[in-house]
This record gives C-alpha cells, sequence and structure tokens, in this order.
C-alpha cells in the first residue's frame, strides 16, 4: 500500500478540508495481517538492539477512532515491551510540574514501545480553545485568559519542536499520525453513544456543547 498521500512532507501549509476523511483500501485485512508479522519482526530487532525507543504519537478529535486503531493495529505486539499511555486532563501533580513533565515520565525505554493516545500536542490545542485552563497553572506571565497569546503559544511550538530534535537525539524515535474525520461522522458516532448501550459509558454531555460550537 503506498502511504505517500498521506504523508505531510513539512513543505506545505496544511488544509484538512482538502484530505479525505474516508478512505479504505480494499485488501485492508490482507494488508493488516501482513503488517502485524512485520510489526513482530521489527519489534524483536529493536528489543534485541536496545538503542532506539518508539513513541507513536496517535492525535485525533474525540470519537476518531484511537481506542480502536491500537486494539487492531498493534494486537500483534509483544505486550511486555509495549506500553499504552492515555494523556488525559492534567491532575493536580503534573500541573506542579513543567507541561512536557508527564510526558518525559511515559518515554519509553531503548527497546520498547509507547502508544500515546494524545500527547504534548494537547497543550497546544486544548488551550487555544480554552485558554482559561491556563490560568490555574502557576505560568509565569499568565494571569488571566487574555494572557495567553499568540506569543505565548509561539513559545510553545518552539519548546515542542525542540524537545522532538532531543528525543531524536537521546535515540526516541517518534511516529505521529492524525486520525481524520469529518464533522457529520463525528456526529453519527456521538450520537451512537447514545444509542447503544454498550458504547453509553462513552458519552459525555458536554461533548455535544463542544461539538455545536466547532471545539470538539
Amino acid at each position: 500500500m503506498d502511504l505517500t498521500p498521506y504523508r505531510y512532507d513539512g513543505k506545505h501549509n496544511m488544509d484538512l478540508t482538502q484530505w479525505p476523511t474516508q478512505e479504505i483500501a480494499a485488501n485492508a485485512d490482507e494488508i493488516r495481517e501482513s503488517d502485524l508479522v512485520t510489526l513482530q519482526k521489527l519489534q524483536r530487532r529493536l528489543f534485541a538492539q536496545k538503542e532506539n525507543g518508539v513513541v507513536v504519537i496517535l492525535q485525533g478529535m474525540d470519537t476518531a477512532g484511537k481506542d480502536g486503531l491500537i486494539r487492531h493495529v498493534f494486537s500483534g505486539l509483544n505486550p511486555s515491551g509495549t506500553r499504552v499511555e492515555s494523556f488525559k486532563q492534567p491532575t493536580s501533580v503534573d500541573l506542579q510540574h513543567d507541561f512536557l513533565w508527564r510526558i518525559n515520565q511515559a518515554l519509553p525505554a531503548r527497546g520498547e514501545i509507547a502508544i500515546f493516545n494524545r500527547s504534548q500536542y494537547e497543550d497546544v490545542l486544548i488551550s487555544r480553545v480554552h485558554p482559561e485552563i491556563l490560568v490555574g497553572q502557576h505560568l509565569p506571565d499568565v494571569q488571566t485568559a487574555a494572557d495567553v497569546t499568540d506569543k505565548f503559544f509561539k513559545r510553545r511550538y518552539h519548546d515542542l519542536r525542540h524537545y522532538e530534535q532531543y528525543l531524536r537525539h537521546q535515540g526516541i524515535v517518534t511516529y505521529k499520525f492524525f486520525l481524520h474525520l469529518s464533522y457529520d461522522e463525528q456526529t453519527a458516532r456521538l450520537a451512537k453513544r447514545l444509542a447503544l448501550p454498550e458504547k453509553n459509558w462513552k458519552f459525555d454531555p458536554s461533548d455535544l456543547k463542544k461539538l455545536e460550537a466547532g471545539k470538539l
């Protein structure tokens, strides 16, 4: 399967409206089975060499399918060398440290794989929509939501880029995936969470308000 159309080359501005939200290969199951065998071989080599750690970052709007992807794509990996980390709202302990502190705690050892369900990028996504959440984090020069300016985020983007460079220098290889879905598909999936009893536990009433505001 040619993955070139799905890779962002970093040379142009990203416009998600120009990217398809639903495209399934005719032989997707065959590709998955073949790729699982390849992943198993690569994981064994990674563990034996113990030179690199691998971080797989999954980003996407709510209902994009991050949990399902982890179950289906990484099901064949050896669990002793694989760890899934889900980054939700920072805890009180997290907020006593820098915003990358909890990311550092979750990094894989050399020879291991860590799968991040959401990541450090949440700190430049959610806070852009809700800058008020940064007010209580005791950050320098952030006393009100009005202090969360473009300058603040430009500094964070700088920190994130240099953090990734640091990880590469330490042998931590990062692969980033964005699960893209349409507004209509997201609405349908949220409705399914209400309609199907086995999915009710996933439903959060606040999701509908965010969806209406286009902020989910």
